[in-house]
């Protein structure tokens, strides 16, 4: 949870940046999804074992989808590749744990 936060906050600036029909679309659905990836993820770690799984689901969905919408920003020139690759970064890396974390409910 604390890393999608780090993301939330990173972006954040960078999306009161983007020009205004870009802000008000693109821009507040990468600030939604990445809100939803926090919410989901605190809703799994307080669910009860067998209910985790749906909710873990959903954050993949969320992050994959952060991930389309930053590669968007990028294509359009809304961000520059370094904040690209930054941000690309930290979601590579929620994934992975969420991969992970979805693994592990699994096989409990």
């Amino acid at each position: 949870m604390f890393k999608s936060y780090v993301l939330y906050k990173t972006l954040v600036p960078l999306v009161q940046k983007f020009p205004k029909p870009w802000r008000y679309s693109i821009g507040e659905e990468l600030q939604r999804t990445i809100l939803e990836i926090i919410r989901f993820t605190c809703q799994a770690l307080y669910a009860r074992q067998p209910l985790k799984e749906p909710f873990i689901l959903k954050v993949i969905g969320a992050i994959q989808t952060a991930q389309l919408f930053i590669r968007l920003a990028l294509e359009q020139q809304l961000i520059t590749e370094q904040h690209y690759f930054r941000a690309s970064q930290m979601v590579v890396e929620l994934h992975r744990m969420a991969l992970g974390w979805l693994k592990s409910v699994r096989t409990a």
